[in-house]
C-alpha cells in the first residue's frame, strides 16, 4: 500500500512543481487506499479549481481597475442604499451616457426587420461608405442580406423586393443617404438569366 501511495504521489508531481496545499488535499479527499487513477483524477480538478479561480481573481481585479477610472473621471459614484453600497451616475456620467445613447441611436439602427414585398423590377443598390464609418456599412450590408438582396460584387446588391420606405428613413438617419444609390431596371445584362 505505501508504494502505491508513493507511486501517486510521485506521478502527481511528475516533473513540474506541485501545490504541497493541494497535494494534501487531494490525498486527504481520496483516501488512504486511493488508486493513482483517483488521486490523479482529483489532483486536475483541483488544479482546474485553482486555474479558475486566478482567472476570476484577474477578472476582479479588471473590474476593479475599470471601476476605479470610471470614479476618477467623475462617471458613477457609491452610495449607501438600505444597507447596501450602490453605485449610481453622476450629472456627469448621465450626461455622457445620453450622448452616448443619441449617438448609438443616431448611428446604429440595430437589427429592424423591414417587410419584404416583391417587386416587379429588379432593384440594385450600389454604395460607398468611407471606412471611418464601417459600423454603417456593416448594417447596411446586414438590411440588405435582410431584405433577400445578394451581393453582385464588392458594395454592389440586386434583390426582386421593393425597399421599404422605413430603411430609407434609417439610411436618412444615419446620414448615409450621400453614400446610396438606389437603381430599379425593367432587364439585367446578359450574364443574369430573368427570375434570379
Amino acid at each position: 500500500m505505501r508504494g502505491k501511495i508513493l507511486f501517486s504521489i510521485l506521478k502527481c508531481v511528475g516533473e513540474t512543481a506541485v501545490d504541497m496545499v493541494d497535494l494534501f488535499d487531494v490525498f486527504l479527499e481520496a483516501g488512504y487506499g486511493a488508486s493513482s487513477g483517483k488521486i490523479n483524477f482529483l489532483f486536475e480538478k483541483k488544479k482546474q479549481s485553482r486555474k479558475k479561480a486566478k482567472e476570476r481573481a484577474y477578472e476582479r481585479e479588471r473590474y476593479r481597475k475599470f471601476l476605479y477610472k470610471l470614479k476618477r473621471d467623475g462617471l458613477i459614484e457609491e452610495k449607501k442604499m438600505e444597507g447596501k453600497r450602490m453605485i449610481i451616475l453622476t450629472k456627469k456620467g448621465r450626461e455622457k451616457y445620453k450622448k452616448s445613447l443619441n449617438r448609438e441611436n443616431k448611428y446604429i439602427i440595430t437589427t429592424r426587420r423591414y417587410k419584404k414585398i416583391l417587386s416587379q423590377r429588379n432593384i440594385i443598390v450600389i454604395f460607398d461608405i468611407p471606412e471611418y464609418q464601417k459600423s454603417k456599412r456593416s448594417w447596411l450590408r446586414w438590411a440588405l442580406k435582410d431584405l433577400g438582396f445578394l451581393l453582385v460584387q464588392k458594395s454592389v446588391w440586386i434583390g426582386k423586393n421593393k425597399i421599404p420606405d422605413e430603411f430609407i428613413d434609417d439610411l436618412q438617419k444615419m446620414e448615409l443617404i450621400p453614400y446610396v444609390q438606389i437603381f430599379e431596371v425593367t432587364k439585367l445584362g446578359s450574364l443574369f438569366e430573368e427570375g434570379k
